[in-house]
């Protein structure tokens, strides 16, 4: 049974965080079998120091001369990837200590996922304080997961606490979204008839509170652009399970509430 794993890290800004992300990817119980960082044309003065600790552990390092946005540097990590499975770390946030081992035992116990959600620690910064989520459902149905309820949907549509079976043709990130592009991504994969498990284990420590160095500014335009690449979706021919369809439905709901301008 195959389980190795590549980590692909979209880099952009990430200031003092960078370096407790990339030491708790170093000081793994069991390394990933590819890391591969994409420095999406950062100006924060931290490349020099991404390159040497790259070529200090041997990892994969990439670096655009324009920023492209999170979408585009994740489809080139995933584009140099080799592995059967790759999961996602954004460069402000921490693995724990035995994530990359949780992940491949999790893959073994489970060899048809196609994609595997894990548990995760919330640090808010400006307290000081974790908190983990706790109750992930086991159900790998995905009629009996709770993906429309809040606050579960924010965290079903979130990619860096997730691992994903590469596949033959791996569905790539809308590049055209500013943001809502890692919700446009999982659901993709849910109208794939992906097989979905989740576990308790938790993999990440996911930093709030913070200004987010992968989260622009959103326009009217992003707005447009969000509304459109969701409609496309929702009228897919695939879309044709009602309890996928809710989901879309229910997304595009709350994220304009929250955003609409």
């Amino acid at each position: 049974m195959k389980t190795d794993i590549a980590l692909i890290i979209p880099i952009y800004n990430a200031g003092k965080f960078l370096k407790p992300c990339l030491d708790s990817v170093a000081r793994q119980t069991i390394p990933p079998d590819e890391v591969i960082l994409i420095d999406d044309a950062s100006n924060d003065g931290n490349q020099n120091y991404t390159i040497e600790y790259a070529m200090t552990h041997q990892w994969i390092y990439g670096h655009s001369l324009n920023n492209l946005g999170v979408a585009a540097s994740r489809n080139i990590g995933i584009k140099c990837s080799k592995s059967n499975y790759f999961t996602f770390l954004d460069a402000d946030d921490e693995l724990m200590p035995d994530a990359i081992e949780k992940m491949k035992k999790a893959i073994a116990w489970r060899p048809n996922a196609t994609m595997l959600q894990f548990n995760h620690i919330r640090h808010y910064l400006n307290k000081n304080k974790s908190i983990t989520k706790v109750n992930l459902t086991a159900k790998r149905d995905i009629r009996q997961l709770d993906i429309d309820k809040k606050p579960y949907c924010k965290y079903w549509y979130s990619v860096w606490n997730k691992c994903f079976k590469r596949g033959d043709n791996p569905i790539m990130f809308n590049e055209n979204l500013r943001y809502g592009e890692d919700a446009l991504f999982i659901i993709e994969r849910l109208l794939n008839n992906e097989y979905i498990h989740t576990i308790n284990d938790t993999t990440v420590k996911h930093n709030l509170g913070k200004k987010d160095s992968l989260i622009q500014t959103k326009t009217r335009e992003d707005l447009q652009k969000f509304y459109n690449a969701y409609r496309d979706l929702l009228f897919k021919d695939s879309c044709d399970n009602w309890v996928k369809i809710k989901a879309i439905v229910t997304l595009m709901e709350q994220l304009v509430t929250t955003y609409a301008l």
